[in-house]
């Protein structure tokens, strides 16, 4: 059998169900002023990047590694979620709960 110069690389085949509760959980946070987004985090020798929030540029943002299992990226939103919901209101909270 003859081989194609080009490999196939194995693409990512998402539960629908839990793509659309990702979603959900990115939308409900995205009204607390937050952006989500899924990124291939650098990883190799010498770093060690996971998911996490941050404040850059006047924008909150919320990375979630890409190669994470869905279920990982549903509770880490989860949890971020959490988080906010328990942290104490504040006039000017423009610190980003880690």
């Amino acid at each position: 059998m003859k081989q194609s110069g080009k490999n196939k690389k194995n693409k990512l085949v998402r539960d629908p169900a839990k793509e659309k509760l990702f979603k959900e959980l990115s939308e409900q946070l995205a009204q607390r002023g937050f952006t989500v987004r899924r990124e291939k985090l650098k990883q190799g020798y010498g770093w060690k990047v996971v998911s996490g929030a941050c404040q850059a540029l006047g924008q909150r943002l919320i990375f979630v590694d890409q190669r994470m299992t869905q279920d990982d990226q549903i509770s880490f939103l989860q949890a971020r979620l959490l988080t906010l919901d328990s942290a104490p209101a504040t006039e000017n909270s423009a610190a980003v709960p880690a």
